[in-house]
């Protein structure tokens, strides 16, 4: 270890630092020995701190190390005695300290790692999520509008747009579009409604009157804008409103599905399944004891397909299907062999209930294609 010599900060003395083998420094102070009578003689002391912050002097009289405060009254140091930073003194602390908490200064630290750890936390703890705007842009668009018009704002750094407009009632003609850019061109972009599952890339303005709401996600384009992409037909004014947000978006994608795409042609298909060619429907809600021509049939000629009967039957019953033959007047049931007029056979119904069931009817095989009365198809409730 080696002490140096340097020259004070006003420049007018040496002053002596001690090397306290550590890599840092301590300023060396000479005061007169109290016990020497005057005859001269001289006691090394060490300025220092400890984590009260406290300035304090160790005092080594080579025989024993006393510590006083920097007024000479008698001082007991706290914990992690350390060399002070004295003003004046190019002092650098090497040592590796430890964290600190808070930045002015931090407290429970020590060294370039103290001051370093509370400047980070104070930078980097407890971040908060913050939702931020830019400035409502309103717009009012009138017949008076070219087509085409457009309100942009720039998006970078945001995630969402909010777009309203309040078109007025009597329009017939006029639409707006969404559009985002993506540094080469304007794309078109769907738009969640905020009162259904419903999306936009374009709205008619004659759909209805009254206030309308969108979200546009918009995170990663620079900029976004509402287009008059055509021209409004009518009296008033749209007033349409955007507010860029901060907030993070929410996709605008419910169960994998949007509701604005057509289903794939020739997958899915709605309608009746007994509406195939070659088959009729028919309907009748009969009592008890009664026998009803199923309605919608009639006579029936030797050139006619097969029929469908629906009936519904309210009653504990039997539910009969008949046909009848008008030359031979013979009764033949559908779901069995033929019997004679009068009789029958059919399915018994759940009392209470009610039942509905399809019975194809196979009339051309009744009779000749001479036979002009034809054959009549009945239901009968026994």
């Amino acid at each position: 270890m080696t002490d140096r010599t340097v020259q004070s900060q006003d420049g007018a003395s040496l002053e002596r630092l001690h090397d306290n083998g550590d890599g840092t420094f301590s300023r060396v102070v000479y005061v007169q020995n109290p016990g020497g009578g005057g005859g001269g003689g001289s006691l090394s002391d060490t300025i220092l701190t400890d984590d009260s912050g406290t300035f304090f002097i160790a005092r080594d009289s080579g025989t024993a190390l006393t510590y006083i405060t920097l007024s000479g009254s008698p001082y007991t140091p706290s914990t992690n005695i350390r060399p002070a930073d004295v003003p004046g003194i190019a002092q650098l602390h090497t040592d590796n300290g430890a964290d600190g908490n808070g930045i002015t200064p931090p407290t429970g630290g020590a060294g370039i790692r103290g001051w370093l750890s509370g400047i980070y936390k104070a930078i980097t703890g407890n971040v908060t999520i913050i939702d931020a705007f830019q400035a409502p842009i309103v717009t009012n668009w009138t017949s008076a509008t070219a087509q085409n018009t457009a309100v942009t704002m720039v998006t970078s750094g945001y995630d969402l747009v909010n777009v309203t407009i309040n078109p007025p009632a009597g329009l017939t003609g006029g639409a707006i579009s969404f559009q985002v850019y993506d540094g080469a061109g304007w794309i078109a972009v769907k738009a969640a409604r905020t009162d259904s599952y419903l999306t936009d890339s374009t709205f008619q303005l004659t759909n209805s009157p009254g206030f309308k709401a969108w979200q546009v996600p918009v995170s990663g384009f620079p900029q976004f804008r509402i287009i008059l992409s055509s021209a409004i037909v009518g009296s008033g004014t749209v007033v349409a409103t955007t507010i860029v947000s901060s907030a993070p978006d929410v996709s605008i994608v419910t169960a994998g599905l949007d509701p604005q795409s057509p289903l794939p042609a020739g997958t899915n298909a709605l309608g009746s399944v007994i509406t195939t060619n070659g088959y009729t429907p028919s309907s009748a809600v009969i009592g008890a004891g009664t026998i009803t021509a199923a309605t919608g049939l009639g006579t029936v000629t030797a050139a006619a397909t097969d029929y469908i009967a629906v009936l519904a039957n309210p009653t504990a019953n039997y539910l009969c299907f008949q046909n009848q033959h008008a030359s031979a007047n013979i009764w033949i049931n559908p779901l069995g062999p033929a019997y004679a007029s009068g009789s029958y056979t059919g399915q018994k119904i759940p009392a209470g209930g009610s039942f509905v069931w399809d019975a194809r009817v196979p009339v051309t095989a009744l009779h000749a294609a001479s036979d002009t009365a034809g054959a009549n198809f009945f239901v009968q409730v026994a």
